[in-house]
């Protein structure tokens, strides 16, 4: 089977471009090279659940042709261990990467602006992410149960992180937030951080942290 028969696509427009979208993957090889161009066109998106409980896959290139990842584009790829977004993609889903177990290393496109809803949950092997500097938000559930994340930068731009975006990150002892003049942290943002001890934040009259956001015997 040629590389462009294991997926189904179809060609679409999206936000001014015209395209390959992936629907589906249905081979089974460990290791995927999506292609840049399918019948001529530029693959230009990941649909939702494009890859979802590919059980098989261990990596996978993503082509600098792509622009968007759809919800749960990835979900329940139970082996998968490593992947790089590249800078083309501005949008990722909810729930991208959700219950990607084994998902250790994770290198984001710098131009996308927000962490989606549950994109890291239940990836209990993430030791590392990188997030990027144009980050505004981290919202609900992003690192929900990532029980190997062990330190975490929050980037200047970042101004919201949502309820239980670090929840259940149980090796997590550090978090280093950088300045930020309006910042707005949910409650239980990082509840049952049973190993968090030092949060450094900046003196600021504009940060508003509701009840409960940190672990009561972490140290502000």
């Amino acid at each position: 089977m040629s590389e462009e028969n294991k997926f189904k696509f179809h060609t679409n427009k999206t936000s001014g471009h015209f395209g390959i979208f992936i629907d589906r993957y249905i081979g089974k090889d460990k290791h995927i090279t999506v292609p840049a161009v399918i019948d001529g066109k530029p693959v230009i998106e990941i649909l939702g659940n494009a890859f979802s409980n590919c059980t098989t896959l261990t990596s996978i290139t993503i082509p600098d042709t792509v622009r968007e990842i759809g919800m749960n584009a990835f979900n329940g790829c139970t082996e998968l261990m490593e992947i790089t977004i590249p800078n083309s993609v501005t949008d990722i889903g909810n729930g991208a990467f959700s219950g990607c177990t084994k998902l250790k290393r994770v290198k984001l496109s710098d131009r996308i602006t927000f962490i989606s809803k549950y994109m890291f949950y239940n990836c209990t092997g993430l030791t590392d992410v990188n997030i990027p500097e144009n980050i505004t938000d981290i919202d609900i559930g992003a690192f929900y149960n990532c029980t190997n994340l062990k330190n975490i930068t929050i980037p200047k731009k970042v101004i919201f992180i949502g309820k239980y975006a670090f929840h259940g990150c149980t090796r997590l002892k550090n978090i280093m937030l950088s300045d930020n003049n309006n910042r707005y942290i949910e409650d239980h943002a990082f509840h049952d951080c049973t190993r968090l001890k030092n949060i450094m934040l900046s003196d600021n009259n504009n940060r508003y942290i509701e009840d409960h956001a940190f672990p009561d015997y972490a140290e502000l």
